[in-house]
């Protein structure tokens, strides 16, 4: 609750079967409490605002039911982080056609650590210091001249791992 009240976020939900632990986000600030036991918490949330869903909905229970319901909460475009670990066939519970493909829902997997690596290298000591140096040189790539500077109002989805229109045009690294 905190850390999404830290990070900016409006309105936090939370959602638990257990009565403490409802209690205990009570405590800690959330603006609503739902039992997904007495409820149909997906739908709850999605209607609770003008929005018509929340941006972000966090998962952590690892049940398949829970995810279905955070993909049901957030609005058209919005960003389900599934932080639960998930084991066995989901079965009936998740239907990611309903929600997740119709409604253009990013989902974002976390790990639990186990050695696995990011995706991209991230900020590893080189690229630090090849961004702290005001210089072109070590890597960085010039601007480019020959593209335009105007952007189209549509946005591509690119790799992560490639440096953005933007960043060749600025000479970032």
């Amino acid at each position: 609750m905190q850390l999404a009240r830290l990070d900016g976020a409006a309105f936090v939900v939370a959602v638990d079967p257990i009565p403490t632990q409802r209690g205990l986000a009570e405590r800690y600030g959330a603006d609503r409490v739902l039992d997904p036991t007495a409820c149909d918490a997906g739908l709850e949330i999605k209607s609770a605002g003008a929005r018509r869903g929340v941006d972000v909905a966090i998962e952590f229970s690892g049940r398949y039911g829970a995810l279905q319901q955070a993909l049901r909460s957030v609005r058209v475009a919005g960003t389900v982080v599934a932080a639960g670990f998930y084991v066995g066939a989901a079965g009936s519970e998740l239907r990611l056609g309903e929600e997740w493909l119709h409604n253009r829902l990013t989902m974002v997997a976390s790990t639990q650590g186990w050695g696995v690596p990011p995706r991209d290298g991230g900020a590893d000591r080189q690229r630090l210091r090849m961004r702290s140096n005001s210089s072109p040189a070590g890597g960085c790539r010039p601007p480019s001249s020959s593209r335009s500077a105007s952007r189209s109002p549509r946005r591509r989805r690119r790799s992560r791992s490639s440096p953005s229109a933007r960043e060749r045009r600025s000479g970032s690294c």
